[in-house]
């Protein structure tokens, strides 16, 4: 119950689903819904590590109105660098860091005139990938995740996408080496064989083909050392 939903999420995905509901139903009402709701969307996709919990602002709102609003919200995440824009159908149209809504000596500003518009917007079926390319590329600090209507349904932080950038590049220099991460670690020993045993005839193949390249040409190797 102390941890966030993305978190549940990753503790219990692998879990078998009678498992998986008997924990659920430990679990505070409103988590119960958030926890099913990311567990339906594919493993790869920003549904799967989107966060619930997330400051958002109307666009009519004012400086005074939103830091009010920052005070009371007590559900809201216990750190963050920026809140969404959203309009009247909960539709993002910006972000705005809380760095410049501080710094604003006016609190009657609107925030639709401090709000920035060049931000980016992904869907819960966007693949994570994808999704890290989008913060790698645009330097973005938050990106509202969206559902099917455009409505804002949740935000995946830099925090968070921090630890996925991370998680797939461990991945990707496993996958180099034929290694797949879960299974080779907790599968079964025959099954991670099977798996390995392809990438290792290969590897033993083209070692062979190696060795018969140089005993052809022994000779010329021995004249130019360099050719080894």
């Amino acid at each position: 119950n102390k941890l966030d939903t993305q978190d549940i999420i990753e503790v219990i995905q692998d879990l078998s689903t009678q498992t998986k509901n008997q924990i659920i139903t430990y679990l505070h009402k409103k988590k119960q819904g958030d926890v099913r709701e990311g567990l339906k969307y594919p493993v790869h996709t920003a549904g799967r590590i989107m966060e619930k919990e997330f400051i958002a602002f109307y666009k009519d709102w004012t400086v005074k109105e939103a830091i009010e609003y920052i005070r009371n919200n007590k559900k809201g995440p216990g750190a963050f660098y920026a809140a969404i824009v959203v309009d009247e159908g909960n539709r993002p149209v910006g972000n705005i860091l809380i760095s410049d809504l501080i710094k604003q000596n006016n609190d009657s500003t609107p925030i639709k005139d401090l709000m920035h518009e060049n931000f980016r917007i992904a869907e819960v079926y966007t693949d994570q990938e994808e999704l890290s390319y989008i913060f790698k590329h645009y330097a973005l600090t938050i990106v509202p995740i969206v559902n099917k209507n455009g409505k804002i349904v949740g935000t995946v932080s830099i925090d968070n996408m921090v630890y996925i950038i991370e998680k797939q590049a461990e991945e990707d220099i496993m996958y180099l080496g034929g290694i797949k991460t879960y299974q080779d670690i907790y599968g079964n020993l025959f099954v991670t064989a099977k798996q390995r045993l392809p990438w290792l005839l290969i590897n033993l193949i083209t070692a062979f083909c190696t060795s018969i390249i140089i005993s052809r040409f022994e000779n010329t190797i021995q004249t130019f050392v360099t050719l080894a």
